[in-house]
């Protein structure tokens, strides 16, 4: 069975999103839809979007030539936004192109122990501990 190389998950008022691989425009449309779809399943609810990017390779000509159209997602009730990174990865694109024309605060972290020190500020000690099992289960096999 077909597994996508991103994972859209909710806890408490976050939507954690994973993602992995090498990407093409196939996949980045349907990645787009599924978060449309959470988003708007969130319609008159705050949220923030927590997002564990490691190990994710945007092919930059691959996607970003070939979206000619600005893409609207619904975040008017978004609170922040928080990525966790690897150091060198290529997606100041992506945060250019989405986030200077939104109201959301963005954070990128760059480690793990980053990541959830920055949760600590936002959150309490339980969501916080839940966020630190989420990342555990999203480790990256640098392997392959």
């Amino acid at each position: 069975m077909y597994q996508p190389p991103y994972k859209i998950e909710n806890l408490d008022n976050w939507i954690c999103i994973t993602l992995r691989g090498v990407w093409d425009m196939a996949t980045n449309i349907q990645y787009l839809s599924a978060l449309a779809n959470e988003l708007n399943a969130k319609k008159g609810k705050s949220f923030n979007i927590a997002v564990d990017m490691r190990g994710w390779v945007v092919p930059f000509s691959e996607i970003t030539e070939r979206i000619k159209a600005p893409i609207h997602l619904d975040r008017r009730n978004q609170r922040c936004e928080v990525w966790l990174e690897e150091q060198g990865m290529k997606v100041d694109h992506i945060a250019n192109k989405f986030f200077n024309e939104q109201h959301v605060k963005l954070t990128r972290t760059y480690s793990s122990s980053d990541f959830l020190a920055h949760m600590k500020v936002l959150e309490n000690e339980p969501l916080v501990s839940h966020m630190s099992q989420w990342l555990q289960q999203n480790q990256v096999d640098k392997q392959n």
